[in-house]
C-alpha cells in the first residue's frame, strides 16, 4: 500500500518521476513506442544496431542513398552506429540530440566492405559508405556537387581500429580492370582524416576519410584479399623471446610466372615504424628460373616465364643486423 508522497504521486500520474513535465514525456514515450511498433516500416525481428539485435522504424528520404532512423523511446542510437536493416547495412551519420521522447537520425546506405591491417597480418572489416563516386556527392535527387580537390569520401565506424588508419595509407574499394584484360584492385590512397567534425555529441563515433585513386601494384597488393600494401602470415615472428621488438614483412607473398615480386621489411619500436634498421634476409631453396636481388630495406624476386613453376613455394625470412628484432618468415607462392 502507498502511502504519503507516493499515494499522492500515484493519483496524479507523477510516481516514479519529479515533475509533471517528466510524467507527460513518461507518457508520450509509451504512447510513441506503441504507435511506432506498430509501423509497416518498422523492424525488431532482424534489425541490429552494431551487431546486437534493436528494433528500429526506418523511412525513405529524398535524398539519394540516405533513410531517417528511429529508435524506440528509452532506445540507444548514436552517430557511427551501423544499422542493419533488412539485409542492408547502414551508417548513422547525424542524430538530433536534443529530442526528448525518442532518438532520431539519419544514415547513408553502406557499399562497401573496407578490408585493411595495422602494421601486422590481423585483417580487419568495416561496412563503409563510399559518398558520390569519381568526383562528385549526390545532394538531392540527382544534383550532384563537384569536388575538385577529392576522389571521394568514405564514412567510416571510428573504433580502436580504424583510428590507426593514417594519411597516405591505401586502400581497396572495389575492383577493375586494366588494359591488359586483368582483374586489379581498385585502389585509393587517405588524403584526409576527419573525426571531430562529423562526430558531435555524447556516444559519437564516426570517422570521415578523403581519398583519391592510387596505382594498383602487383607486387605489394593482395587481389584475392582485397588488400593493399598485404602483410602476409608469419610462420615464425619471434624466435627469441617476447623481449625482442616486432619486425614484419609487407607484400603480398605471391610470385607471378613471367612477372616480379617485392618484398619489404618493416621494423617496429612501440608500433611506431623504425628507419634506419638494417635487414637480413634468409631465402630457402630457389626453384631454377627464380632469382632475387635486395636493397636498402627489400627483397625483390624475378620469375621466368615458365608455368612449370607454377605451385613452387619459396621460404622467406627477416631479422636485423644487430639482433634486437625478432624474426618473421613468409611463403612465396609461385602462381600462374
Amino acid at each position: 500500500m502507498l502511502d504519503g508522497i507516493d499515494y499522492f504521486k500515484a493519483i496524479h500520474g507523477t510516481l516514479g518521476v519529479d515533475s509533471y513535465r517528466d510524467a507527460d514525456i513518461r507518457d508520450a514515450q509509451d504512447w510513441m513506442r506503441e504507435e511506432l511498433a506498430q509501423s509497416l516500416n518498422y523492424d525488431e525481428l532482424t534489425a541490429t544496431r552494431n551487431g546486437v539485435e534493436q528494433g528500429f522504424l526506418v523511412t525513405t528520404t529524398e535524398y539519394g542513398f540516405q533513410a531517417q532512423v528511429r529508435a524506440l523511446p528509452g532506445d540507444e542510437l548514436y552517430v557511427g552506429d551501423v544499422i542493419g536493416f533488412r539485409d542492408e547495412f547502414w551508417i548513422v551519420t547525424d542524430v538530433a540530440p536534443v529530442n526528448p521522447f525518442y532518438r532520431m537520425g539519419i544514415m547513408k546506405l553502406c557499399n562497401y566492405t573496407l578490408r585493411f591491417q595495422n602494421f601486422s597480418p590481423t585483417i580487419y572489416e568495416r561496412y563503409i559508405s563510399i559518398d558520390g563516386g569519381a568526383y562528385a556527392t549526390y545532394v538531392k535527387g540527382d544534383t550532384r556537387i563537384q569536388y575538385g580537390n577529392e576522389k571521394a569520401r568514405l564514412y567510416i565506424p571510428y573504433d580502436d581500429a580504424t583510428k590507426k588508419l593514417y594519411i597516405d595509407k591505401r586502400i581497396s574499394i572495389g575492383t577493375l580492370w586494366d588494359k591488359y584484360n586483368h582483374e586489379i584492385l581498385q585502389c585509393n590512397k587517405i588524403i584526409g582524416i576527419d573525426y571531430r567534425t562529423v562526430s558531435p555529441g555524447k556516444g559519437a563515433h564516426l570517422m570521415l576519410l578523403h581519398v583519391e585513386q592510387d596505382a594498383y601494384s602487383y607486387e605489394r597488393d593482395n587481389f584475392e584479399q582485397d588488400i593493399c600494401d598485404y602483410i602476409g602470415e608469419s610462420t615464425d615472428v619471434i624466435v627469441e623471446g617476447d623481449d625482442k621488438k616486432t619486425c614484419v614483412i609487407s607484400g603480398t607473398p605471391k610470385i607471378r610466372t613471367g612477372f616480379s615480386r617485392t618484398l619489404t621489411a618493416n621494423f617496429y619500436t612501440n608500433d611506431e615504424l623504425t628507419d634506419g634498421v638494417e635487414p637480413v634476409w634468409t631465402v630457402g631453396a630457389l626453384p631454377n628460373g627464380i632469382t632475387y636481388t635486395t636493397g636498402s630495406n627489400s627483397i625483390m624476386f624475378r620469375s621466368v616465364d615458365d608455368p612449370s613453376l607454377i605451385g613452387e613455394t619459396i621460404e622467406v625470412s627477416v631479422t636485423d643486423a644487430n639482433g634486437e628484432y625478432g624474426s618473421y618468415t613468409v611463403t612465396l607462392e609461385v602462381m600462374s
